[in-house]
């Protein structure tokens, strides 16, 4: 067959987008009861077998429906159908479509081009059904407009054209689709929007939208808000319902399409938005990203659904509003635990959600795209399919918001840089109404993500609209409340979850954003010392959160090298550098802590005390960012932006003087480029100069380990001193350490970065106050160690305490003589560093206290003065 021509309009016409599709009016030919025939062209109809293996095409276990088999067509208003001109010199051109067995007909125009005075109307030959006006509002940049089904097997199309129109319309039909499946109601266990387990569902409700894609595809969808809280009309779904351009334009979004009372009424089909521009998506993972044609207007009653990206092992409670088999909207719930599942069918691994049971509803086909939400009702994924139904309700996948965020960096296969054009980086972003008269939207952002008990999380206010009033509750909280704009920082004294309420209000109204946290337990443990000579006991103590039930240490060379228990004391017998590792068990799971070289051993017999200078206090959390310093940018660590080293401060604000002999650093990432690779520590004095280089291949160790690196040659401890250490490009080798969470503007900095050998601190790269983790460990530096014996008088009733101050040493020995030299019977009790003993009967009088503190021997005078 010949295919006709299409008519090319040489002059380019304006396009003004409006929001609805269908303006009042009814088909010309209505009133005037043409006797003419409509020029009429036959489709094939569709078989069975035809209509099996079109809907087979689409994948297995997908929750996308077909209900319709397309056409492909080049029809148009030129070269088909007829034309009537009327006495006025009006004309009419109309045009039937027949397919038989079809339940209904709708079409899609790949151009759609009409003066500003003309009409275009779809309808039924007995004009019980009528979609329409379409005019020239409905002109889109892409030509490009979906219609709706039109019941039966018969379709005209009308063209209404005043006798002084500017020009001759032009249309052209690229693809008419056959119905054979008809009205389809969903399963019988769905439950209706507007039932009592919607209650609470109201307003993310009118975010959520059916859609038909190509004229063939049932859908799901819900528009979804960004930082700028501007509504931009930007709708969420899967990639498998709309997955080019050419989807995203042909497709047509009904809004409001619920039931008015539960479980009776039939939705209303006026509120409908044709057309989509595809911004972003990808075929391996099942989201997608479309900002509609049109902005939807407030008789549409839109909301934009707030959004969680972060990244979470698993939800106890979900939700989920969809449009099973295109029916009304409906809603279903799991009260089951959500955990990371893979899809498989080619989309990446460990990137769904996988619900393991539905106990309110299910979800059919139809209810692919449509969006599910936390407990807080803000969206963290996005139907793609699974086994769900009426009579197998378990298995159902979606695909995780935290994924498609931006795992992929490319702008056109993530959601970030759409959803946060005003670079907040957020985490969490609340719903936003846009015809909700003016009244501010509260939002908050928290950090850090990962929140530990009786460890400080930060809140920054981010709310729009101008509030004047800030209201903070803080379930388990310290404070539990605020009215302050920006509060301190907060410590949650419970693990397992809180609720975090703002409440902000101005003179147009008042919001509230409650959002859940997960505060989880931590596992730590506190060593003694760790520097000592051979036989000196050290204590080993479990300091985690959560009542662990035991704990197996793991300490090479040690007396007993494995032990069990909460608290231990070992030593060592020979000089080393010797590593830690603690295995903490809780009731039901367990967690393993590594220290490498933590414990020096050296020769000596007796030294003096070490001590840990840290920046980061123990109510502080540590993590590192990836996302300040660009491609490949980790902070702190290796980058490729050209940072040479990074540095901490530290201050020696006593009067004792001592020295570094070593630095303790987090190892929280350890690239597969770092096989040989030699990490340089460094210090530097005050004045920004080299002291000390030294290095250490990280590739012996593991990543989420602790090392601590022992100089060979001690560095005196100056007022000020900067130690750091200077990692490679990512690209040669790399490991990536820890740093306390942003302490906010008015927190403390104490972190820098060198930088085309410029000193900057870490604010100016990265806009944080923070501290580096690392520990120096340094000990007393003294003349001698007599110098730390020091005798603590009494009561004069002869109770005196011998304190050895910061001596380290294996054992030691007391005897009390009179000045004759006799010895005196005494009782003591030997502590750490302190030693009690008492004299009886107390007698005024002049003793010498003779100390052998290993093979060391000390003598001092005490006094007795009985009144």
């Amino acid at each position: 067959m010949k295919k006709p021509l299409l008519l090319l309009l040489t002059l380019l016409f304006p396009v003004v987008i409006q929001a609805q599709i269908e303006y009042p009016g009814k088909p010309w030919s209505q009133d005037l009861k043409l006797k003419s025939v409509p020029a009429a062209v036959s489709l094939p109809g569709v078989t069975q077998q035809a209509a099996k293996s079109y809907a087979d095409s689409f994948g297995p276990q997908l929750k996308s429906m077909v209900f319709a088999y397309p056409f492909d067509t080049l029809l148009t208003s030129d070269r088909n159908g007829s034309w009537e001109t009327m006495p006025d010199g009006s004309r009419i051109w109309r045009l039937m479509l027949h397919s038989p067995g079809a339940l209904s007909l709708n079409v899609i125009f790949s151009r759609f081009i009409l003066p500003k005075n003309a009409d275009v109307y779809l309808y039924t030959p007995d004009y019980k059904t009528i979609r329409g006006a379409f005019n020239s509002k409905n002109q889109t940049d892409t030509g490009v407009l979906p219609t709706m089904p039109v019941p039966g097997n018969t379709l005209i199309i009308e063209i209404d054209l005043p006798a002084d129109a500017a020009f001759i319309p032009v249309l052209e039909i690229s693809k008419v689709s056959h119905d054979f499946k008809g009205i389809m109601d969903s399963g019988y266990c769905n439950i209706d929007i507007n039932c009592p387990a919607g209650n609470d569902w109201q307003t993310e409700k009118r975010a959520v939208v059916k859609f038909i894609r190509g004229g063939t595809l049932l859908c799901s969808g819900a528009l979804i808000n960004n930082t700028r809280n501007d509504g931009r009309p930007f709708l969420l779904t899967a990639n498998h319902t709309i997955g080019n351009s050419t989807h995203a334009s042909q497709s047509l979004f009904y809004f409001r399409y619920e039931s008015p009372e539960c479980g009776s009424g039939v939705g209303s089909q006026s509120f409908t938005i044709s057309g989509s521009k595809l911004l972003a998506t990808t075929n391996v993972l099942d989201f997608c990203l479309v900002e509609l044609n049109q902005t939807p207007p407030e008789d549409y009653e839109p909301y934009y659904a707030g959004w969680d990206r972060r990244t979470l092992s698993y939800m106890d409670t979900v939700t989920c509003i969809h449009h099973p088999s295109g029916d009304v909207k409906k809603i279903s719930k799991s009260f089951h635990r959500v955990v990371t599942g893979s899809f498989g069918y080619g989309y990446d691994s460990v990137a769904h959600w996988l619900i393991s049971q539905w106990d309110v509803g299910t979800t059919e086909g139809g209810s692919s795209g449509s969006p599910l939400f936390n407990n807080d009702h803000r969206i963290v994924g996005d139907l793609t399919g699974g086994q769900a139904s009426c009579t197998f309700n378990r298995n159902d996948y979606f695909m995780k918001f935290s994924v498609s965020w931006d795992k992929y960096s490319d702008s056109s296969k993530q959601l970030k840089y759409w959803l946060d054009p005003a670079l907040t980086g957020l985490s969490v972003l609340n719903g936003y109404d846009p015809y909700d008269g003016g009244k501010p939207v509260a939002n908050f952002s928290i950090r850090p993500d990962d929140i530990q008990v009786n460890r400080k999380v930060y809140f920054t206010e981010l709310s729009t609209g101008s509030p004047v009033s800030w209201s903070w509750s803080f379930e388990n909280g310290s404070p539990s409340n605020s009215t302050a704009k920006t509060p301190g920082p907060v410590v949650f004294s419970k693990a397992g979850t809180s609720h975090v309420t703002l409440i902000v209000s101005n003179a147009l109204g008042t919001d509230t954003l409650k959002q859940t946290i997960a505060v989880s337990d931590y596992s730590a443990y506190s060593v003694s010392e760790n520097r000592v000579v051979p036989e000196r006991l050290i204590s080993f103590s479990d300091q985690s959160s959560g009542n662990p039930v035991s704990a197996v240490w793991s300490v090479e060379h040690a007396t007993t090298p494995l032990s069990s228990g909460l608290a231990v004391d070992l030593k060592f017998l020979n000089q080393g550098e010797y590593s830690v590792s603690e295995i903490v068990e809780y009731q039901d799971s367990a967690d393993t802590l590594m220290h490498y070289n933590q414990i020096k051993v050296i020769p000596d017999e007796l030294i003096f005390h070490s001590r840990s200078f840290s920046n980061v206090r123990q109510d502080e959390h540590t993590g590192y960012s990836d996302s300040s310093l660009g491609n490949q940018g980790y902070l702190p660590g290796s980058n490729n932006v050209g940072i040479s080293a990074y540095a901490e401060a530290f201050r020696n604000t006593s009067d004792t003087i001592y020295v570094i002999n070593g630095i303790s650093i987090s190892l929280a990432v350890i690239s597969k480029w770092s096989d040989n690779y030699y990490l340089p520590f460094v210090i530097w004095n005050g004045k920004k100069q080299v002291v000390l280089r030294d290095s250490v291949m990280i590739s012996d160790y593991q990543p989420g380990s602790r090392l601590t690196k022992w100089f060979n040659t001690p560095v005196n401890f100056d007022t000020l001193m900067y130690i750091g250490f200077e990692p490679q490009l990512w690209e040669n080798g790399t490991f990536v350490s820890k740093m306390a969470t942003d302490r906010g503007e008015s927190g403390l900095n104490t972190a820098y970065i060198i930088k085309n050998n410029q000193w900057q601190p870490i604010t100016d790269i990265a806009g944080i106050h923070t501290s580096l983790d690392l520990s120096l460990e340094t000990s007393v530096l003294m003349n001698s160690f007599k110098e730390e014996i020091r005798i603590l008088p009494g009561l004069n009733d002869g109770v005196f305490t011998v304190d050895l101050g910061n001596l380290v040493f294996k054992q030691v020995d007391v005897s009390v003589f009179n000045v004759k030299g006799q010895k005196i019977v005494a009782d003591v009790v030997k502590g750490d560093n302190q030693i009690s003993f008492k004299i009886s009967p107390a007698v005024t009088g002049v003793y010498i206290v003779s100390l052998t503190i290993d093979s060391y021997r000390f003598a001092t005078k005490m006094v007795i003065l009985k009144q």
